[in-house]
Parts: C-alpha cells; structure tokens; sequence
C-alpha cells in the first residue's frame, strides 16, 4: 500500500520536472507544488477513508489536475510576455 504510494510520488516527481522543462518553466518550482498536492492530498484522505487504495487514485486526478492549472497560467504568462 505504501509502496503504491510511493511510487506514484517518484512518477509524479518525474512527470511534474518533464513538463516544466518542456514549457521553459523552473522545473523544481513545479515539481514542488505537485509533490505537496499529491501528498497532501493522500494522507488526508488516508486519514479520513478506510478504503486504503483510494487515496492514491484520487490524489492522481488532483495532481492532473494541479498540473493543468500550471500549464495554463504558464501560457497566459507567456502570451502576455509576448
């Protein structure tokens, strides 16, 4: 179970540092912001759920979440650079 969980956190480690150099951005900046939403998100709901896979699934679609919010406030950043 914890070892799902971990996982999951390298590979949103990964995805958050790929998606931030290929849109120019500091990388560590985001990957920051995605680590703490997905953890966060995973130990409230671990604490509140006793269904002990759910967490790490539900964590996922708030951390795509949190990544396509990034991704559109970098392109409106750089539109208005523009």
């Amino acid at each position: 179970m914890f070892i799902l969980a971990k996982i999951v956190g390298i590979i949103v480690l990964v995805w958050f540092a790929m998606t931030a150099k290929a849109q120019g951005e500091y990388w560590l900046r985001w990957v920051i912001i995605g680590l703490i939403g997905y953890w966060l998100t995973w130990i409230i709901l671990y604490v509140t759920l006793s269904i002990p896979i759910a967490p790490t699934f539900v964590s996922l679609a708030v951390v795509y979440f949190i990544r396509k919010k990034l991704l559109h406030d970098s392109e409106k950043n750089k539109n208005s650079n523009q």
